[in-house]
């Protein structure tokens, strides 16, 4: 395979409520409470973060949902990017897959149901999680056995997700 693209994830730490019910589940030192994707720079060099979140900070469109933000829409408190090397075909299915999604919804009830460790899927509206576990499920780089939980992963489950995609593919990125 030739892994001629990239996708950038962004991990990031932000207090606000809903990064509070994600928190509850996760245990440990490090826990990132949303994760977005980089897109790649428009014909300006900008790039922006591609989405789902709750809050109206930084929407283009006024309305909180799935989106592309600036880059600096909100203040973290840390963050981490993960680089994962692609193909063109991977590059291209994943965008695919975000642009067929643009302007749904976002999901309190999966949400709360991260929160209370029950599955209050939500098949209409997506957290960030299942936003960016959407675009590897449609890029077939989703490992099979997390096919069918993709709307159930946190962003910590997804950072440890995104490690592994980077690291089992054994090569640089430029």
């Amino acid at each position: 395979m030739i892994y001629d693209h990239k996708l950038d994830i962004r991990f990031v730490r932000i207090a606000d409520w809903s990064s509070f019910f994600i928190g509850i589940k996760e245990t440990g030192g490090l826990v990132f409470t949303h994760v977005g994707v980089l897109t790649d720079p428009d014909e300006n060099g900008v790039r922006y973060e591609y989405g789902a979140r709750l809050h109206v900070d930084g929407s283009l469109t006024g309305r909180p949902g799935v989106q592309r933000r600036p880059l600096d829409y909100a203040k973290f408190e840390y963050q981490e990017p993960v680089s994962i090397p692609v193909t063109a075909w991977e590059h291209e299915h994943f965008w695919l897959a975000m642009d067929r999604v643009a302007g749904e919804r976002y999901s309190q009830r999966s949400i709360f149901g991260i929160a209370v460790h029950f599955d209050f899927r939500d098949e209409h509206g997506f957290i960030c999680s299942s936003l960016v576990d959407w675009g590897f499920y449609h890029a077939e780089m989703l490992p099979h056995e997390l096919r069918g939980s993709e709307r159930l992963l946190t962003p910590m489950d997804d950072y440890y997700l995104c490690l592994g995609l980077r690291d089992g593919r054994n090569v640089a990125i430029n």
